[in-house]
């Protein structure tokens, strides 16, 4: 699921061949500015997108690897919110959230609550944009992510074989399960894997969409000459000791044929000089 919440008014689109729209509920307000164009505005009293019960969002199942990202601009700092969230209770879903006892923090809680990881550094303390992301390998460690940096880790592999994928309710963004815990701020970008998201991705991701000035340059065009190259003369200019009957030979690349047609090289032979 790819949501760019670009949309400032009705059904927000998935980028995916999926299909998984959003629906808005509440006042939320989608005419946001964002990371990247667009987001939606979170009032932190009722408003979420509910992106339904389609099977291709059950990507947390038993032995599979998955992966959540979104860029959020929170308003409020003094309350548990929820950013992504399934199932409508610790049994029939997961939940990636702000930590209830310290609200600046991140975690992330499995169905049934088997697996609680969370940061534990302060690492949403102010009001700015920040990437926030899950990656889990559920043989392996499942890590949080804010602005392209590890900020929490643990080994979920003795949890491997659980199935998380959701068992009641849906799939919902700016909110948490038993949706009682309603975000306040604004949210772009909200992506889900199927699969495990590597390290080098996730910088580049937060890298390129934060300040994508500065991720890459945009040099002066290049030309194509319009008349045919001649290159390899021989003999070269300026040659010595060059028989008075030598061999002529220079090499044509022919420019515009090239761009056409592909690579297209001649081989001028000059006759023999009488």
């Amino acid at each position: 699921m790819v949501h760019h919440l670009s949309e400032t008014s009705g059904t927000h689109n998935d980028s995916t061949i999926y299909g998984n729209e959003g629906t808005c509920y509440g006042t939320m307000d989608q005419d946001g500015d964002g990371i990247i164009d667009g987001a939606d505005v979170f009032d932190g009293s009722d408003d979420l997108i509910d992106v339904g019960t389609d099977s291709s969002m059950n990507i947390y199942g038993s032995n599979n690897d998955f992966s959540i990202s979104l860029w959020v601009k929170r308003d409020d700092l003094t309350n548990m919110e929820g950013f992504f969230a399934s199932g409508s209770a610790s049994t029939s879903g997961i939940v990636f959230c702000t930590k209830f006892d310290d609200q600046n923090d991140i975690r992330f809680l499995s169905k049934d609550n088997t697996v609680d990881v969370s940061s534990n550094s302060n690492v949403l303390n102010d009001y700015t944009w920040h990437l926030i992301g899950v990656t889990a390998d559920r043989d392996g460690m499942i890590n949080l992510w804010v602005d392209g940096i590890s900020v929490a880790s643990q080994n979920i592999s003795t949890s491997a074989s659980e199935n998380w994928d959701r068992t009641a309710d849906t799939y919902k963004i700016g909110t948490d399960r038993s949706e009682g815990a309603p975000y306040d701020g604004v949210i772009d970008e909200v992506r889900t894997y199927n699969g495990l998201l590597s390290e080098g991705w996730i910088k580049t991701e937060y890298n390129n969409q934060y300040d994508t000035s500065s991720f890459y340059d945009i040099g002066v065009e290049e030309t194509i000459a319009d008349e045919p190259i001649l290159a390899n003369p021989s003999p070269y200019n300026g040659a010595t000791n060059v028989e008075l009957t030598p061999s002529l030979s220079v090499e044509v690349f022919d420019v515009q044929s090239a761009f056409i047609a592909g690579r297209h090289f001649l081989h001028v032979i000059l006759e023999t000089l009488e």
